[in-house]
């Protein structure tokens, strides 16, 4: 699924956000700071989400991945892989928020839910 899905957001995304992408770094991103600050820009801005993988709402990053996606297929896939169900003491438990921990397509889950944010920090410049 990400083979799939992660050129077609990846599209989507502003050049200067670098977490959890391909063809990216910590180092690429602190090159990119560096430059910026010594070009024009008048600062830096950091944010730090707390339990942000654990915490997106599904309903909502379902709209945004429906945007870009039409794939009937597909959208079952991805909501299979949003419902795995937790362990929690040996117990089986439905996840109703959050993305699957360890997987290798909930980076790419965050990013586009988070994309959002990036999008409406560029339009108001």
């Amino acid at each position: 699924m990400k083979l799939v899905l992660e050129p077609i957001f990846e599209a989507d995304f502003h050049p200067c956000s670098y977490g959890y992408r391909p063809q990216r770094s910590a180092r690429m991103a602190s090159m990119a700071i560096r430059e910026d600050l010594y070009a024009r820009a008048w600062g830096v801005v950091e944010i730090d989400f707390r339990s942000y993988f654990t915490t997106i709402p599904h309903n909502k990053l379902l709209i945004l991945i429906k945007q870009r996606i039409v794939d009937g297929s597909m959208l079952r896939l991805i909501k299979q892989s949003l419902k795995v169900e937790v362990a929690y003491q040996g117990v089986l438990e439905p996840t109703e928020v959050g993305v699957p921990q360890g997987s290798s397509i909930s980076p790419l889950y965050s990013n586009i839910y988070l994309n959002l944010l990036d999008q409406v920090w560029h339009k108001r410049g």
